[in-house]
């Protein structure tokens, strides 16, 4: 089986944290990127 690997920008809001749920939610491995730490915890789960 393969699995996805994806790097998404402006994970902690918005669009991004949507892309970054519905790819973890389907097996990816994503790496989460955003320009403080703020909102990170929230967008990692």
């Amino acid at each position: 089986m393969t699995r996805g690997i994806a790097v998404v920008t402006g994970g902690p809001a918005g669009l991004g944290r949507a892309t970054v749920r519905e790819l973890a939610d389907r097996g990816w491995d994503v790496a989460v990127l955003a320009r403080g730490e703020d909102g990170l915890a929230g967008a990692v789960a």
